[in-house]
């Protein structure tokens, strides 16, 4: 053999470690360390060493990589993986991010950072980018034309340019400072958010594939909806409009329009409507009779005037609210026990009728009773009764026969009394027994209502029905409230304040109060009447009442006596209370004449 083979030989063998030398030398650097931790975390970094560098077959091979999380402030070595097509940096801290060199990119996901800028030219296979909560006021996207889904919500962004991204089937651009946004070239488009932003109008005729719509709180009077058949949610609340058409929506299932000056809505071709939100609108009808997917229906602080759910599915019907809504009366319903049980976010007044259509004006039912008194007038010449009174309206006007008003009265004992005194005596009653007297109405011989204002409370009597009857020498607080009508479906009050009255020492074998004050007229002291202290007015009398002003800081119980010319007490009140400072005294029932009155104060009487 030649001196040159053996010299090639030679050279041969001594290239092979040298070779091997220079591939494990192909190392690409890593500047920032914690992103580097992130590489050896992820067992991207093979070496599990952070060093500064990473080897460069293991960047060439990373394609999906997830750097979430990690605190970092900047993602610039992001330069050494050519490859990747799926990147996640969402909430770290980065101001500017540069993905200039990965031409493989589909999928990058940055949500929750700082960044201010972000460069896409070069990024030409996005089809997804999420920028979700970052501080971007600008973003060219003429290149990235493959985009299907982009999510840019909650940025500072004033203008935004898709006319290049027609295969866009999924926009969000929730809470920016956009004014105007034009989605023409979108004609793929399924999902739309352009809420919280500033914009006047919205063209969506060249969105046919729309199914959900979102350009709530906005500055909108208007938008033509009749090109997007396919829409299965739409929210436009807090908007500025007054009417709106979705007769071309027959698909819609969640319709939100609250916080508007909505005057009108037709839903009656919305057949699969399943939740539909009218809050704070100015929607005076409603019709849902159509709508037998309801299963909410939230029409609170409107000025509605009538809904009817009669659609034949009212159990299907989960949640109802109209709290605030002060002329809805009655709402039509298929299913009254249903409605009642479950639908309990309704106002006092607001009743549920299987009809509301012609039902008489309720309004006067709105607030409790007011002006509630009581007197002790015998009946026939008997004193067996307190006749507890309670009004509409002050001054004393009295439930018509109109209102046809039905009215629950309830009643229970406080304090004992003093039989002798008629002062409190002993401790309160706890946790006393409630003595219910419910559904009651006057009428007419021929049954139709009339006027109603008093019911009596009959004193207790041996081997009588007792069960609504009061003890003797009890002191007992009182409400009422009263109800629409006669039916028991109409609208009810609210319960009327706490008022009292006094029971007498009547006997109670009989149940009879029989008045006898010359009895203790040894122990009373008779004075003038100081009309300066103790007024009663007006004198003389011109009308079915009087009224008894008690003097300021007076105390205990009073009792009104007022005597006719033949000697005969006509009106014993033994429960005027000094807490009220004036107390009305009914005497419609008296003939004109001349009477006396008294007023017993403790052991004085007052003589008029």
């Amino acid at each position: 053999m030649t001196k040159d083979f053996w010299i090639n030989i030679i050279l041969a063998l001594l290239s092979i470690p040298l070779t091997a030398y220079c591939l494990s030398a192909q190392y690409s650097p890593i500047y920032n360390s914690d992103f580097e931790q992130a590489l050896v975390d992820l067992g991207i970094d093979t070496e599990g060493l952070v060093d500064g560098q990473i080897l460069t077959t293991d960047a060439d091979a990373v394609t999906y990589l997830d750097v979430s999380n990690r605190g970092l402030t900047d993602l610039d070595d992001l330069i050494e993986f050519d490859n990747v097509r799926t990147l996640r940096c969402s909430n770290n801290a980065v101001n500017q991010l540069f993905v200039y060199q990965m031409d493989s990119l589909e999928t990058l996901i940055a949500a929750g950072n700082n960044c201010q800028s972000v460069f896409l030219a070069a990024n030409t296979a996005l089809r997804m980018l999420n920028l979700r909560s970052n501080n971007i006021d600008t973003l060219d996207l003429t290149y990235n034309t493959a985009l299907e889904h982009l999510d840019l919500g909650f940025n500072n962004l004033d203008y935004l340019d898709i006319s290049h991204n027609g295969q866009l089937t999924y926009l969000d651009l929730t809470s920016n400072d956009l004014p105007e946004l034009d989605v023409s070239f979108n004609p793929l488009l399924e999902t739309l958010y352009c809420n919280v932003n500033n914009i006047t109008t919205l063209d969506v005729s060249s969105n046919p594939m729309l199914t959900l719509l979102d350009a709530g709180s906005n500055q909108l009077t208007s938008i033509d909806l009749s090109a997007n058949t396919q829409l299965h949610t739409l929210t436009l609340l807090s908007n500025d409009f007054t009417s709106l058409d979705v007769s071309a929506n027959s698909q819609l299932t969640t319709l939100t329009l609250a916080y508007t000056p909505l005057e009108s809505i037709d839903l009656t071709g919305l057949s699969d409507l399943s939740s539909i939100r009218l809050e704070f609108s100015q929607v005076i009808e409603l019709d849902l009779t159509q709508n037998g997917a309801l299963s909410y229906v939230n029409v609170r602080n409107t000025p509605l005037t009538a809904v009817d759910l009669r659609n034949g599915n009212n159990t299907f019907l989960s949640t109802f609210q109209s709290l605030n809504s002060p002329n809805l009366l009655c709402v039509s319903v298929d299913d009254i026990p249903y409605a009642e049980q479950n639908w309990t976010q309704v106002d006092p007044w607001t009743i549920f009728s299987t009809s509301c259509d012609g039902s008489a004006d309720c309004s006067a039912f709105t607030n409790a009773p007011v002006d509630l008194t009581k007197s002790f007038d015998p009946v026939d010449g008997v004193q067996d009764r307190v006749q507890v009174k309670w009004f509409k309206a002050s001054p004393q006007v009295r439930y018509s026969d109109e209102d046809a008003a039905m009215c629950d009265i309830k009643f229970w004992p406080k304090r004992d009394l003093d039989p002798v005194t008629g002062n409190p005596i002993g401790p309160a009653y706890v946790a006393p027994d409630t003595t219910f007297i419910n559904d009651k109405v006057k009428t007419y011989p021929d049954g139709s209502p009339r006027e109603f204002f008093k019911w009596p409370i009959k004193f207790r009597a041996d081997g009588a029905n007792n069960t609504k009857r009061a003890d003797p020498n009890i002191r007992y607080e009182w409400q009422v409230r009263c109800e629409c009508g006669h039916d028991g479906n109409g609208q009810e009050s609210p319960w009327s304040e706490i008022k009292i009255f006094n029971t007498p020492d009547f006997n109670p074998n009989t149940g009879v109060y029989t008045p006898s004050p010359e009895q203790n007229a040894g122990n009373l002291q008779y004075k003038v009447l100081d009309i300066e202290s103790l007024e009663i007015y007006p004198n003389p009398v011109n009308g079915t009442e009087l009224t008894l002003r008690i003097p300021a800081g007076g105390k205990g119980s009073y009792t009104l006596e007022v005597i006719d010319a033949r000697g005969q007490r006509v009106v014993w009140d033994t429960s005027l209370d000094s807490k009220a400072e004036t107390a009305p005294v009914d005497i419609s029932h008296l003939i004109p004449g001349t009477y006396l009155l008294r007023v017993i104060h403790g052991a004085s009487i007052y003589q008029l």
